[in-house]
């Protein structure tokens, strides 16, 4: 439960992902880019859960360590199987199909939650815990999510925090008293000390770590800070911590960046051009009959989002981006592999290719300065090419015409 609190409070004060909420408040889904690592991932946790349950029993020395121990490994994989069932159903159920990520965390929240019981409940009671879990982590994750607004990646509050305080609770209610531990919850005949003894340590140890952790963020916060740059975060600390490259190049998804009051940091661009210091506007018209034109932009990824934003609202609704990697006046980043110097490295940038028709190339050109231009090196290139003609396939439609608004 002290790593659930902590994670949520990091989660919050560090703030969200570059393009994880519109600016309605609706989150953006950022699924996950390998669940086959990730689901092995969570074998690996299950198997050395036995580890740390198990071995919670400090020996197997003895008749009566030995048969604790194996109670314990059976509860603590009932636990967590059912657990997964309850996530992966829940989801069925909400979704109308099973969600893998949520299946994948449905077992972590089952051995979570029976950490606190693994000596105390029986069989029946595992399943219980297990399921309660299961179902618990995906509306958990829901609610930080969408209610809270704090961006939680692998919903660690949920796993950890909810799944703790379910298996806290459940040693309460469930308690057996025919188990090594030999107290009695609730529905047992128990009363309600055990349930209240609990709840209290719930509370105390929420409370402290809310507390020092709370302390500890602000701190960090506000001198040495807690966030990389903006660039640096959608390039990947690969690159920038490590001096690899980027791993993942190509995968950074639309991002619908909030930019009126952005607390990341990203610039501000107004729409009129007057009101934009250092922008010198450019009459880019060709004369009458020139035909189409070709506008190529090359700018950084976190440009994407405010990019396109300003396309459509003068009418562009179509163009073609792509995902590249190159450098130009920053010459890149020289790294050091395996000791030796590499003479750089290929930095992630965007692609933009839009066929100009109907609207001005000027108002294409100035609009797309505005939104990419910060006055530092890296806002990129505009390039502009003759296009000989254009031909829309279904309709048969040449020249303007085929890239034109209208369907």
């Amino acid at each position: 439960m002290v790593g659930g609190i902590t994670a949520l409070l990091g989660a919050f004060f560090l703030g969200p992902r570059i393009g994880k909420y519109k600016k309605d408040g609706t989150p953006v889904a950022m699924p996950g880019h390998n669940l086959t690592i990730a689901a092995l991932g969570v074998f690996i946790l299950w198997f050395g859960w036995f580890g740390f349950n198990g071995g919670s029993s400090l020996g197997v020395s003895t008749f009566e360590l030995g048969t604790l121990t194996s109670e314990v490994l059976l509860i603590t994989c009932l636990a967590a199987a059912c657990g997964t069932i309850g996530a992966m159903v829940t989801t069925w159920v909400r979704y109308g199909h099973p969600d893998v990520s949520f299946t994948l965390n449905g077992c972590l929240a089952g051995l979570v939650a029976i950490c606190a019981g693994c000596a105390a409940v029986d069989y029946y009671g595992a399943v219980i815990i297990g399921l309660i879990a299961g179902v618990v982590v995906v509306f958990g994750a829901e609610f930080v999510e969408k209610k809270l607004k704090i961006d939680d990646p692998v919903g660690a509050f949920a796993v950890h925090g909810l799944s703790s305080i379910v298996g806290i609770l459940s040693v309460g209610f469930l308690a057996n008293p025919d188990c090594f531990s030999g107290v009695a919850g609730l529905l047992y005949g128990g009363g309600l000390d055990l349930l209240g003894i609990q709840v209290l340590g719930m509370l105390a140890i929420g409370a402290w770590t809310v507390i020092c952790m709370g302390t500890v963020f602000f701190v960090l916060k506000h001198t040495v800070g807690l966030r990389v740059s903006e660039e640096e975060e959608l390039s990947g600390l690969d690159l920038t911590e490590h001096g690899l490259a980027n791993a993942y190049s190509g995968m950074v998804p639309d991002l619908h960046i909030v930019h009126e009051e952005s607390e990341l940091g990203l610039p501000v661009q107004p729409m009129g051009p007057s009101e934009s210091p250092g922008i010198q506007v450019t009459d880019y018209s060709e004369p009458e009959g020139s035909g189409l034109k070709k506008v190529v932009i090359i700018t950084g990824r976190n440009k994407l989002g405010i990019l396109k934003e300003r396309m459509d609202a003068i009418g562009v609704t179509g163009m073609t981006i792509t995902y590249v990697e190159g450098y130009g006046a920053q010459k890149g980043q020289t790294t050091i592999c395996r000791g030796v110097e590499m003479e750089s490295t290929l930095l992630p940038k965007i692609k933009v290719e839009i066929v100009v028709g109907d609207i001005p190339l000027d108002k294409v050109m100035n609009t797309t300065k505005q939104a990419i231009y910060t006055g530092s090196v890296g806002d990129g290139k505009i390039f502009i090419y003759n296009v000989a003609g254009a031909v829309r396939v279904r309709t048969g439609e040449v020249g303007k015409a085929a890239v034109s608004n209208e369907v």
